[in-house]
């Protein structure tokens, strides 16, 4: 896990890469990589490469970065840790390609020069990456499927630059500071900024699943090689449970979180009272050959109640027996950690600070490797989500189709905010009738018609209609079956552009390298067509392979509960919220108030 970032030069203008810009660049990321730092530049001056490097395989000087092919004169920047290298080692060896490191890095670039582009398509991993091919005078840059690496990048001046981070990039300067209004409009929406868009309006985030090509003619726009929402309808309608069905589920569940353990240096795992975090844990334990580190946040506000997770994570701990590690957190504690919990967010978030705590801890125990069970609802059908956009497509579908329905939908919306109702139930009347309305009535934040009132009718309706609301959020694939439109769904906005998302920044703030088992390709390829004909947790349950406290499998779903929401009405920074009389309401949730504060913060 590390920090990448380049500039290439690539017009024949006589100009040269920015050498201090990109170290302001690479200096922007150093908790990315405290380990090990590098700066590669062409001979002609017009690529220039950098990397902070957090070494776990391999850490000693041989994966060291960027890296230059020693049998070839190819350079990588690579930020991730592809799981399945020594297969693919292997695989190279046999075809006489030589290495000298142990490296997953080494194994990109020779896959690179084996298969060119098409090399994307034999990965397994997390990864966000540039290799400089001399011979083509062109970058070849690539981002994983689930998006859990990110990447961004800008255009100008006849170059391009790119990062691991917007804030580093924006640092090295040559970029507007005019902000996004299509960022602006989906964070609101979802709480999250919406991939492509990132905070600026020149700053663009590389699509998980792309490539792109750059070379002397100028950038190509990104090229599509996988989109994860194609895997929830292939094949799932044609798809048998059969009875060795739990056995094929248990050996993918198993064999995709002993690719996850795959490190030269120990591994955790963050442990909560979910049936995700305590099965990923539990198959964890049983495949090291010494305890596991489990990492519980706990909060005093909570002790003695059933939101305390600290009480059945230890009693999950001792069932598995890992080395057990709860770690309180406190509202002085917060208080002063405020400000650099801001600096880490690389963009506007309502989530991702119990990750922030979660990874401060493990970095405490000196972990550089955590474990977590994110993923898991959306795989196998976890949320609320499932049941509930079904049943309001059903009832109240037929809404949308009523005369001036989607008129009086907006009017409700935006004016009748004295009313102790959420603005979801008036905008029922327009987007219940579909899957992306009807996705968008779950997971949005703010409704469309609330967006004028906050940006200004003008920026509000570019935005919106820049967004596509709410046919974005429409799954391409045609099934009868409602798992698959919200697996993909889920997977592609929440999960990609919020969980994953919070989950880098929040970790790499403490120099913390976050894995997860459960967003892996080859588990997704294998599974969702059987979870589409029987969606639920036993399938996870059922591959540990000793049972989980019955506590846990009877605990009813409550998701991960934090006094967080509470303590951020009462910073004095975050009173903004103050200016809108809806938000004065106490129906209103904190996350609302919330956002519209760091609305304020990045956008004006």
């Amino acid at each position: 896990m590390c920090g990448i970032a380049g500039i290439y030069q690539y017009a024949d203008s006589g100009h040269v890469a920015d050498q201090q810009a990109l170290k302001t660049i690479s200096a922007h990321m150093r908790s990315r990589g405290p380990d090990d730092e590098g700066v590669w530049v062409s001979e002609d001056q017009c690529v220039a490469l950098a990397h902070r490097r957090l070494a776990i395989i391999d850490p000693g000087p041989g994966g060291h970065q960027p890296m230059r092919c020693r049998f070839g004169d190819h350079v990588i920047t690579f930020n991730g840790e592809i799981y399945n290298y020594r297969a693919l080692k292997k695989i190279l060896t046999g075809h006489g390609h030589r290495f000298t490191t142990e490296s997953d890095t080494e194994v990109l670039l020779r896959l690179y020069q084996h298969y060119g582009h098409a090399m994307v398509e034999h990965l397994r991993g997390m990864y966000a990456f540039a290799i400089w091919d001399p011979h083509q005078r062109g970058l070849f840059i690539a981002r994983d499927p689930y998006g859990i690496k990110p990447l961004y990048y800008a255009v100008f001046d006849e170059q391009i630059r790119f990062a691991s981070q917007v804030k580093a990039l924006f640092c090295g300067g040559g970029i507007s500071e005019e902000t996004s209004v299509a960022a602006e409009a989906g964070f609101l929406l979802t709480g999250s900024v919406m991939e492509p868009h990132t905070c600026y309006r020149d700053v663009h985030c590389l699509p998980a699943g792309h490539s792109m090509w750059i070379d002397q003619t100028g950038y190509v726009e990104p090229k599509l090689y996988l989109d994860i929402t194609s895997m929830f309808f292939s094949e799932s309608e044609s798809t048998v449970v059969s009875s060795n069905s739990a056995e094929i589920s248990a050996n993918a569940f198993s064999d995709s979180v002993q690719h996850h353990l795959v490190a030269d240096v120990p591994v955790g795992s963050f442990l909560s009272a979910g049936i995700d975090s305590g099965s990923v844990s539990s198959m964890a334990a049983g495949a090291l050959g010494s305890p596991l580190e489990t990492i519980t946040l706990g909060f005093e506000e909570f002790r003695g109640f059933s939101q305390d997770e600290t009480v059945l994570a230890a009693e999950i701990a001792a069932s598995i027996g890992a080395d057990h590690h709860p770690r309180n957190v406190t509202r002085g504690e917060f208080d002063r950690d405020f400000d650099d919990i801001l600096a880490a967010m690389d963009q506007p978030t309502i989530d991702g600070i119990n990750t922030w705590y979660a990874s401060k801890a493990a970095a405490e125990r000196g972990l550089k490797v955590v474990l977590s069970g994110v993923g898991g609802d959306e795989l196998l059908g976890g949320y609320p989500s499932f049941s509930d956009i079904p049943v309001w497509r059903e009832r109240y579908g037929f809404l949308s189709k009523l005369p001036f329905a989607s008129v009086f939908a907006d009017y409700l919306t935006h004016n009748a905010g004295f009313l102790p109702l959420s603005p979801k139930a008036f905008a029922m009347l327009k987007y219940a009738g579909s899957w992306g309305g009807a996705y968008l009535l779950r997971r949005g934040l703010f409704m469309p018609a609330e967006l004028p009132g906050i940006m200004g009718r003008d920026r509000a309706e570019y935005a919106l209609d820049q967004l596509d609301i709410p046919n974005c959020f429409e799954p391409a694939g045609n099934s009868d079956n409602s798992y698959n439109f919200i697996a993909a769904t889920e997977s592609r906005w929440y999960l990609r552009n919020q969980l994953l998302r919070d989950t880098d920044w929040a970790s790499m703030a403490h120099s913390v390298e976050v894995r997860t088992p459960l967003v892996d390709l080859e588990l997704t390829k294998l599974l969702a067509p059987m979870v589409a004909q029987d969606p639920g947790k036993h399938w996870l349950i059922d591959a540990v392979p000793q049972p989980l406290p019955d506590a846990l499998l009877n605990r009813a779903k409550t998701g991960f509960n934090t006094p967080i929401g509470e303590w951020l009405m009462q910073n004095r920074r975050l009173d903004h919220w103050r200016q809108y009389s809806h938000l004065c309401r106490r129906h209103v949730h904190w996350s609302r108030r919330y956002a519209v504060c760091l609305h304020e913060i990045f956008f004006r």
